[in-house]
């Protein structure tokens, strides 16, 4: 350590000469237990709590409802333009009429 960083430590400690001891009051171990001795057991699950599970769990299952309808309604899509496509080709290969 440097010169000034043991100065400094050495001021703090010195500081504290000739201080008290301090003492707690005579009744606080009393309070102490009676404090303990009254305490009710803690609430685990407030209707609050219930509440902002309940609704959570909801967008949830709203947010898994939405993805499934959208991936069926991209597959749908993707299938009929396969089969229009399909259709398409069909027609100008069986007539021979490129410019219909």
């Amino acid at each position: 350590m440097s010169e000034d960083s043991e100065k400094w430590v050495e001021e703090i400690l010195t500081s504290m000469q000739g201080s008290k001891k301090a003492y707690p009051s005579s009744d606080l171990f009393v309070k102490i237990e009676r404090r303990i001795d009254n305490k009710e057991g803690k609430v685990l699950f407030s209707s609050f709590n219930v509440t902002a599970i309940a609704a959570t769990a909801i967008l949830v299952l709203f947010n898994i409802i939405a993805i499934q309808q959208y991936k069926m309604k991209n597959e749908s899509s993707a299938n009929y333009s396969v089969m229009a496509n399909h259709n398409y080709n069909e027609s100008i290969i069986s007539n021979y009429k490129i410019y219909e």
